[in-house]
């Protein structure tokens, strides 16, 4: 690409070291952003450095919570031919229609 003059000795330069289809998307995205050699260079960065807020999540321990005082919820909104359920800290309810978004709506705004 260089030869082409597609980009600029700055962007191969820093380009040095990658495997040959990472300098390959990596000049994809030079020619298609047109991207300045520090752009390159903080994309490089970007695509080396593992993601560290995915490490802090993964780091964090889930937090278990007494779901039970919504037991009487998921019954409510059973009743009214919904499928809820409530499992490891989610509360799920499935919608098939806009009636059943109408069912929970109402059943809410009573309850609030």
């Amino acid at each position: 690409m260089l030869a082409n003059e597609k980009i600029t000795a700055g962007h191969a330069k820093v380009m040095i070291g990658l495997d040959d289809d990472t300098q390959r998307k990596i000049t994809d995205s030079v020619i298609g952003q047109k991207l300045s050699v520090r752009e390159t260079e903080q994309l490089i960065k970007d695509i080396k450095a593992p993601d560290t807020k995915t490490k802090i999540k993964s780091k964090s321990t889930p937090k278990n919570y007494d779901l039970n005082p919504l037991n009487s919820v998921v019954d409510e909104l059973s009743k009214n031919n919904l499928k809820v359920k409530l499992e490891k800290n989610c509360f799920k309810i499935e919608i098939k229609s806009q009636e059943y978004i109408e069912k929970i709506s109402n059943y809410f705004r009573n309850t609030l």
